[in-house]
């Protein structure tokens, strides 16, 4: 199943840049930074051994929060921030909650 899951890790990579709607493009040096990335989250949560129902909700909220940034990015900006920096930190986030939802399972089971 984690091969499946990594095989998605590019299309997600994309369409969270696609949503965050950076203002550079994605063949850019900086382009090719964040949509590592938002590659590399995705391979995070697959390395956290999360349920495929867990996983597919962590693309659900992280599709969500790519959404809500990227339409209003001005918004996000905060100090040195970054709205790109932003989504990651909410990303991690979900991820975390969903983590120990994992292992509370596993208590049970």
């Amino acid at each position: 199943m984690a091969h499946g899951q990594a095989v998605r890790a590019d299309d997600f990579a994309r369409e969270i840049f696609h949503l965050l709607g950076p203002p550079f493009d994605a063949a850019s040096r900086d382009g090719a930074r964040e949509l590592g990335n938002y590659r590399a989250a995705w391979l995070d949560a697959i390395d956290a051994g999360l349920s495929p129902g867990q996983m597919g909700d962590l693309c659900i909220k992280g599709r969500k929060d790519a959404a809500a940034i990227g339409q209003h990015r001005r918004r996000f900006y905060r100090g040195e921030g970054s709205p790109e920096a932003y989504w990651r930190f909410r990303f991690n986030k979900h991820l975390a909650a969903r983590r120990g939802l994992s292992r509370a399972e596993r208590a049970i089971g």
